[in-house]
């Protein structure tokens, strides 16, 4: 009997006995890698943000891929699958953005920066609408 086996069954004997034992010991784990975070240098805390943005990507790329045999049992249909499941493919054919909060983000930032005279306003949308594309109409009201 190893010693994973041997903490293990000391872990479970402990969590029966006392209800409060495992948030205690998940507060401890946090602090200590809280504690360890803090004592790291620079360049080791940038490698463990490289590694775990890597070990990230590989994740979701592993689900995604999971999620295409999923819809589809076939090869050919999965280029079909894979648009049907990702929204943001749709939202950043309509708006160039990937997701609805950039979008509104950028919606923002173009308001803060508008005049807030109505007949400046008006005018500095209008010829914004007409730099940008003939697909924005013009309303009269």
């Amino acid at each position: 009997m190893g010693v994973y086996d041997k903490q293990k069954r000391y872990r479970k004997k402990k969590t029966e006995q006392d209800p409060v034992y495992r948030k205690r010991e998940s507060q401890r784990v946090n602090d200590l890698n809280k504690r360890r975070y803090a004592e790291m240098t620079d360049e080791e805390k940038d490698n463990k943000r490289l590694k775990h943005r890597q070990y990230m990507k590989e994740w979701r790329q592993l689900k995604k891929q999971e999620k295409i045999q999923i819809v589809c049992h076939t090869p050919e249909n999965a280029a079909s699958a894979l648009a049907c499941l990702s929204p943001r493919s749709t939202m950043k054919r309509k708006t160039g953005f990937k997701s609805k909060p950039a979008l509104r983000k950028a919606v923002k930032k173009l308001l803060r920066d508008v005049p807030t005279s109505p007949s400046k306003r008006k005018g500095a949308v209008a010829e914004l609408a007409r730099e940008c594309g003939p697909s924005v109409r013009k309303q009269d009201s």
